[in-house]
């Protein structure tokens, strides 16, 4: 680009400094002809008068000479003269021209046989004016000579000077140049190292099991995740693809997005269960620059399973909770048919249950006798009579067997209790849970929840269970009271 540069600077002082030339020396051709021809006619009048006093006439000379002396005036004309552009020199020429015609005169009067003497003093007086014409016409020359002169020594200066200013200005290109280049090669060095880095990086964080990805906070594109999270949510490859969509399944950015809250050298900590893994997931969120960037670091630990174990706990001491409460209230109340209400309340509600209930073995018939029903949960407070003995038998057989039966669905209830496909419909049974009330290895009858979530059915056995053992303590404590009443 430099070369380029003066080279283009040379040529074109190389074109004006010819161009110059040709003007100058075209103009110094003009002045030496013009004052060439100013000799001309200095000289030819002085012969032309010889000639008229000798008595030859030679009319083409001064047809010759009014042609010169009106060129020398107007610059046109067939001598290729140009007109001096001096005023002192053109009223000179001026001033020839009359005493031309002056001469002219007294030439056709000395044809006509006057006296020669006034042609010849008027001959030497426009010698002396041609002579001082063409003296003027020289120094005319020499000022143009000398102007061209300081010209030319002006735009050698100034080329001198142009020259040199480019030439600071290159250097200064030069070194700017070489300076931008050891700032490129320190860029690409740096740019270099940091890639090392981040591969470096990587390394480790795609050995770590816990889920770690790094995202552009400006455009959310997915920089960087480890083999983890692509174990986690099935990717190969993470060109072009975006953080919300591909790890929470969403069109537009997350509004709960911590882009606005992290801060730089400090980490965000929370929590969120994942949609589309449906883990729960510790996240732990910092700013950081990757690869010239502005990107969020993200490193999920996943709790699933902590979360769950302290659901467990959390739900082990509430139905703990709820377990007492039911016995405090079999134990404060004397009216069973009351106490036995409100427990089912209280597992119902606990349990978040559509239904619950107590069926007590009479008469060969399984009998409804206690109910508990959410809102909107049609109630079945009626006997199963419909029941063949044949059913009944094998029913108590399974119940003797197994203690407490857990269902998961409508299937599984059918599948156990055959013959129930229009208990199961009636109901409309999603899932059951029942226990036995059995005395002295008696079936006395059992307890029953329907349609509850399926996070409540986790031990949910153990519960009814437990239930079951206190009203059948008091039920016995209700017949010791009456036994004791009758007696005293």
């Amino acid at each position: 680009m430099q070369k380029r540069m003066m080279t283009i600077f040379l040529l074109v002082v190389l074109v004006l400094s010819g161009l110059l030339s040709l003007y100058s020396m075209g103009n110094l051709q003009g002045n030496a002809r013009v004052i060439n021809y100013t000799g001309v006619v200095r000289g030819a009048t002085q012969r032309l008068v010889k000639e008229e006093l000798e008595g030859r006439r030679d009319d083409a000379l001064i047809s010759k000479l009014d042609g010169i002396i009106e060129e020398l005036r107007t610059g046109e004309g067939e001598n290729r003269l140009v007109r001096l552009k001096d005023d002192e020199y053109q009223e000179m020429v001026a001033l020839m021209q009359e005493r031309w015609e002056e001469m002219k005169q007294e030439i056709r009067k000395v044809r006509a046989g006057a006296d020669s003497q006034r042609l010849y003093n008027l001959s030497e007086d426009f010698f002396e004016l041609a002579d001082e014409s063409v003296g003027t016409a020289e120094q005319y020359a020499e000022r143009y000579v000398r102007m061209a002169q300081i010209c030319f020594a002006a735009l050698t200066l100034i080329c001198t000077a142009a020259a040199i200013l480019l030439a600071v200005y290159m250097r200064k290109q030069e070194q700017r140049r070489r300076e931008v280049e050891m700032m490129e090669n320190a860029n690409l060095e740096k740019s270099r190292k940091l890639s090392r880095m981040t591969q470096d990086l990587q390394a480790p964080m795609n050995e770590i099991s816990e889920l770690l990805y790094v995202s552009d906070m400006d455009t959310y594109e997915l920089l960087f995740i480890n083999d983890a999270g692509k174990r986690s949510f099935h990717l190969d490859d993470i060109e072009g693809k975006i953080c919300y969509r591909v790890l929470q399944g969403r069109d537009s950015p997350c509004p709960f997005c911590t882009n606005r809250f992290l801060k730089s050298g400090e980490n965000y900590t929370w929590e969120i269960t994942n949609p589309i893994t449906g883990r729960h997931y510790l996240l732990k969120d910092r700013l950081i620059e990757w690869e010239g960037r502005r990107a969020r670091l993200e490193l999920a630990f996943d709790t699933t399973d902590a979360e769950q174990e302290k659901e467990k706990l959390k739900y082990a001491l509430s139905s703990e909770q709820m377990v007492m409460e039911c016995v405090r209230t079999l134990y404060c109340k004397k009216d069973m048919k009351e106490a036995v209400g409100d427990v089912l309340r209280e597992i119902g509600t606990f349990l978040k249950a559509e239904r619950t209930y107590m069926f007590n073995l009479r008469e060969g018939f399984l009998h409804n006798d206690y109910e508990w029903c959410a809102e909107n949960a049609g109630s079945r407070h009626e006997a199963l009579k419909d029941i063949s003995a044949a059913q009944l038998e094998e029913w108590r057989r399974v119940l003797n067997q197994k203690g407490c039966i857990v269902m998961k669905d409508a299937e599984e209830f059918m599948t156990i209790f055959q013959g129930s496909e229009a208990i199961a419909r009636e109901r409309n049974i999603r899932n059951v849970a029942i226990s036995t009330l059995e005395i002295d290895d008696v079936l006395m009858g059992c307890l029953g929840v329907d349609n509850l979530p399926e996070d409540r059915l986790m031990n949910i056995g153990s519960i009814l269970q437990t239930i079951c053992y206190f009203i059948l303590l008091a039920y016995r404590r209700a017949e010791d009271e009456q036994q004791l009443a009758h007696l005293s």
